[in-house]
């Protein structure tokens, strides 16, 4: 049985798996849709499972649907891991809402 099946045999609702470089995975309305992680030079992952979380929690203040919170939650991982340490390279939502052409306003 594979990963995803058993997840959703186990779980209700909404359902986001990281999986590290490759991105994540979730279930949207009953199937799994995966998206890639950003392209992006790693060199410490200190901190990007925090980070993930921290943008599925903005995203879900901000009312985004489950796609575009996985595609935020990924964004804001994927620049934890670009220097060492982690904090002190992640963008605020601002400067992300600005760097995506405003995608994330919903």
């Amino acid at each position: 049985m594979a990963v995803h099946d058993a997840v959703a045999e186990r779980t209700d609702g909404q359902v986001v798996l990281t999986l590290g470089a490759a991105g994540c995975a979730f279930r949207d309305q009953g199937a799994w849709r995966h998206l890639p992680a950003e392209p992006v030079a790693a060199t410490d992952c200190t901190g990007a499972g925090d980070s993930f979380v921290a943008g599925t929690i903005a995203g879900v203040l901000r009312g985004l649907p489950l796609a575009a919170r996985a595609r935020l939650s990924g964004i804001v991982a994927s620049y934890a891991v670009t220097g060492p340490g982690s904090y002190p390279r992640i963008p605020t939502l601002a400067e992300l809402e600005r760097l995506d052409g405003g995608f994330f306003h919903g």
